[in-house]
């Protein structure tokens, strides 16, 4: 990645990261998590979102089950993205993973209940109104031997799209911000 594509990649980073940050306080409205929970709170291990029953595609994007509740990927991400859910009676992870370049590449994952979290967001009730854990794992796309720069430019495009999941995540009913 040459300087400036990566300077003005980290600039950006760090502005959604800020923007993220400052949209903690105002996670007090959204949607309900009860009403959005699924039901089970179990799902099984390594299924994929778009053969998984409990997703669905619409104009909106692919819809998720997750511990805490229903939510809608960016509709930008197309058939790029495949999602895997790891969760099993409420915890585990959700990884979203975009292949481009022959590679493989782990674009983040939502983390949910008492698992080693890259960095934890909150808590959110689960369908029986329980708090769950919920957490982030996501790391810089940097230039390897088997990525172009385009590549990388298209993985982090596709990254970004967490900022939607996160406003979803912060706007759920009974949210409650980790205190740093």
């Amino acid at each position: 990645m040459s300087e400036s594509s990566y300077s003005r990649w980290l600039r950006d980073t760090v502005l959604a990261l800020a923007c993220v940050i400052a949209f903690l306080p105002l996670a007090a409205c959204g949607l309900k998590s009860s009403e959005n929970a699924d039901k089970s709170g179990s799902h099984s291990a390594t299924t994929v979102a778009t053969t998984d029953s409990t997703s669905k595609t619409d104009k909106h994007g692919k819809t998720i089950s997750t511990p805490v509740g229903k939510l809608v990927c960016p509709s930008s991400w197309g058939d790029d993205v495949r999602i895997e859910d790891n969760t099993s009676n409420g915890v585990g992870s959700i990884e979203f993973v975009a292949t481009t370049g022959g590679s493989k590449t782990k674009l983040f994952s939502l983390e949910f209940g008492d698992t080693n979290m890259g960095y934890e967001l909150g808590t959110v009730p689960n369908a029986s109104g329980t708090p769950v854990k919920v957490g982030v794992d996501i790391q810089e796309i940097g230039k390897t031997g088997e990525l172009s720069d385009d590549d990388v430019s298209t993985l982090s495009g596709l990254q970004d799209g967490i900022n939607e999941l996160l406003d979803q995540i912060y706007k759920a009913d009974g949210f409650q911000a980790v205190n740093n």
